[in-house]
């Protein structure tokens, strides 16, 4: 023991230098060491942000979507309770449109009311803005209804368009997919048809009735023997996308 003491005394100094060397050396590791974890627990932090930011800002964005469809859903079904209450004569049958075919979108669609609601085939289909089609199958809880811009032979409906107190009937047979207008027929060529007159249903054909709107004119063309006109017309309704509409079932009065 004499002998280590002997030893520090006479290195006393060097001692001394060492240990404050080594404390000082302790001190930065033990501050770098938390500037580092620091800074690794904010970049970890900013690295989980980054990713789970973009996945709440798309929520946000579904979220909105999902509010602005509803609200749609909403008004439509409004305008749908609206026409019902105008319907005195036809038992309305307010339907959802369950699938339409993407090969024939412009054809056919099926809705989830078939003939357990009342639904009976030839019926009437109009949404909040006038008319769509009809009623060609029904199964007990679903039916088929055929556009009336679908390119068929039997699709024919007969019409009236309105100028003034005259009143010119015609044939709605066709549609003009570029333009989305429907094409009216038979229309004779003394006609004082005007651009913005009104087309209506007649109920000739004893299968629509008749009032319901089908559009405006917005284009008259002459045929090449210069007898007829065809009308084209533009509907309220957009086609592309029909979601709910309402079948105008035949009320019984016994």
């Amino acid at each position: 023991m004499k002998k280590y003491s002997r030893y520090f005394s006479k290195h006393r100094f060097i001692v001394i230098i060492f240990s404050f060397i080594v404390s000082l050396l302790l001190l930065y590791f033990s501050l770098y060491r938390s500037v580092f974890q620091f800074s690794f627990a904010s970049d970890l932090g900013a690295w989980v942000m980054g990713i789970f930011s973009p996945v709440t800002l798309d929520y946000q964005n579904i979220t909105n979507q999902q509010i602005e469809a509803l609200q749609r859903e909403n008004q439509e079904l409004t305008k749908l309770l609206e026409l019902k209450n105008t319907t005195s004569n036809f038992e309305p049958i307010p339907s959802k449109v369950l699938y339409r075919d993407l090969d024939y979108w412009f054809q056919t669609f099926t809705i989830d009311k078939g003939e357990k609601d009342g639904v009976e085939k030839d019926m009437a289909v109009v949404d909040e803005y006038g008319l769509v089609g009809k009623v060609i199958e029904t199964s007990a809880y679903s039916s088929v209804v055929r556009l009336v811009t679908a390119s068929h032979e039997h699709n024919k409906i007969a019409v009236s368009v309105y100028v003034g107190e005259n009143i010119y009937n015609g044939i709605l047979e066709g549609y003009d997919i570029e333009e989305e207008t429907l094409l009216v027929t038979s229309i004779r060529s003394t006609s004082d048809i005007q651009i913005g007159s009104i087309v209506l249903t007649n109920g000739l054909g004893e299968v629509f009735p008749s009032g319901i709107y089908v559009g405006e004119v917005t284009a008259i063309i002459n045929d090449d023997l210069g007898v007829s006109k065809i009308l084209k017309v533009k509907p309220k309704s957009s086609f592309e996308d029909i979601r709910y509409v309402m079948v105008l079932g035949r009320k019984n009065y016994d």
